[in-house]
């Protein structure tokens, strides 16, 4: 296979001011495919990390609700110490799992 043009243009094709122009239009070229590729990137990675942190905190909260109904279902409803132990108990797994969620994405 040839890469070589079918005819040479008229004026022989030969002089170093025919070859410019076709050199700068291919790297104009490849600069726009290239940002047009950056940018598709960076809202590809935006759009998979929003996405994480959508799961992550639906998970964490599913695991804070979780521990909330286990811990008041033991504490029972007439003692207001249990009740209170299960709230912060609650209350410290949330700071925790929102820690590990701005460290990860913040």
């Amino acid at each position: 296979m040839s890469y070589l043009p079918d005819h040479l243009p008229s004026n022989g094709g030969g002089s170093l001011s025919s070859r410019r122009p076709p050199r700068a239009l291919a790297k104009s070229h490849r600069r726009v495919f290239n940002h047009g590729l950056g940018a598709w990137a960076e809202a590809e990675e935006a759009r998979q990390d929003a996405e994480a942190v959508a799961d992550a905190a639906e998970v964490s909260l599913e695991r804070e609700l979780q521990l909330l109904r286990r811990g008041l279902a033991l504490a029972g409803s007439g003692c207001p110490a249990g009740i209170e132990l299960v709230a912060r108990k609650a209350e410290l797994l949330s700071t925790i799992n929102d820690h590990l969620i701005l460290r990860r994405w913040g």
